[in-house]
């Protein structure tokens, strides 16, 4: 694979950038036989890295966000004879429970950066009425269940949910 010529048609460093890891990532999952994952992507990025992967024949995507119209998604490429019936979601969603109905989303995410995850292993944030619930990396899912307890001066309690149970609105 021509790194050069499948992201030539970016522009700025941030689009070649991510072309590259794109590309990197297509090459390993062909020559290993295994999928791999990115970090979340936002809707421009996730057209960024589409437009690379259309390129490259011998690589597929699929992109798994918690819900059909999530902002933040994170993509599996794979190599395209794969079955895809085996690819197994790379996200966890989480719920937080707490707050009193005074913590914003802007204080849920601040807490949950405050544990020292980065901004990329975290998707969606939805608040509801009890805290909120938020769509992250699967990997790191175990490291918040222990250490993500407060917001703020508020105590939380967080646990793992089912992705059918994310409280998005299915019109918005």
């Amino acid at each position: 694979m021509d790194k050069e010529q499948l992201t030539s048609h970016l522009r700025g460093e941030a689009e070649q950038e991510l072309g590259a890891i794109i590309v990197d990532l297509a090459q390993r999952a062909w020559e290993h036989n295994r999928p791999q994952v990115t970090r979340f992507l936002d809707p421009y990025e996730r057209r960024v890295a589409e437009s690379v992967l259309a390129g490259i024949p011998e690589a597929a995507a699929l992109t798994f966000g918690g819900y059909k119209r999530a902002e933040r998604a994170r993509m599996v490429i794979y190599p395209q004879f794969f079955l895809t019936e085996s690819i197994t979601p790379p996200i966890a969603v989480l719920q937080a429970v707490g707050g009193n109905g005074k913590v914003s989303h802007r204080d849920f995410l601040g807490s949950l950066l405050g544990t020292g995850i980065k901004r990329d292993k975290v998707g969606d944030l939805i608040v509801t009425d009890q805290g909120c619930q938020v769509v992250v990396a699967e990997e790191i899912a175990p490291y918040l269940l222990t250490h993500w307890t407060h917001v703020g001066p508020h105590p939380i309690q967080v646990q793992l949910i089912d992705e059918e149970q994310l409280g998005w609105n299915p019109n918005g």
